[in-house]
């Protein structure tokens, strides 16, 4: 049995993940994220629910949103 040919090494794996990673976090629109804390905290400021939900992965990303 051959194995497979490694075409990458580790450190060009892990700098095409630090890269990309870079690139979705700077084009993440602050602005919107400082207006959904806003309304999050005046929702929690005025006794008001905040429901958050997901499917699969999505639900357990949900559940540490809301515990978090």
């Amino acid at each position: 049995m051959q194995l497979m040919e490694r075409p990458q090494t580790t450190a060009t794996v892990l700098e095409g993940h630090i890269n990309d990673v870079r690139t979705v976090l700077s084009a993440i629109p602050i602005d919107a994220i400082e207006r959904a804390v806003g309304i999050i905290l005046d929702a929690y400021d005025n006794g008001a629910h905040v429901y958050v939900v997901g499917n699969g992965g999505s639900a357990t990303n949900a559940t540490h949103f809301a515990c978090d």
